[in-house]
């Protein structure tokens, strides 16, 4: 599911304030040409009423293991020769300290 933008959220907020209906917002933003569904404007309204905010907050599960850094390494590696195998890239990450599974280098 794609993500609302922030300049959208901004106007939900906006229209929110000024005591704009769910489906009055959903029609005001469809007629601005800004892509969103119904389901999406209620759900941001909801939020914004509850914690006063838009941000996104932090998900739960375990986190990434590897870094955007990383992940770089393991995009350059298969850059200079793509037949690499995730093997390789991982005993090239140990060689670097960093120890990770071949199928996490799999997954990145």
């Amino acid at each position: 599911m794609p993500k609302v933008s922030s300049y959208t959220r901004q106007r939900i907020q906006v229209l929110c304030e000024r005591d704009l209906h769910p489906v009055a917002i959903f029609k005001e933003l469809k007629a601005e040409g800004l892509s969103v569904s119904y389901p999406s404007v209620a759900r941001i309204i909801n939020k914004f009423k509850l914690t006063r905010s838009l941000k996104n907050l932090p998900r739960s599960g375990r986190p990434t293991e590897l870094n955007e850094a990383a992940k770089a390494f393991i995009d350059a590696q298969m850059r200079k020769n793509y037949e690499t195998t995730s093997r390789q890239i991982q005993k090239r990450f140990a060689r670097r300290g960093v120890m990770v599974h071949s199928s996490t280098v799999r997954r990145a």
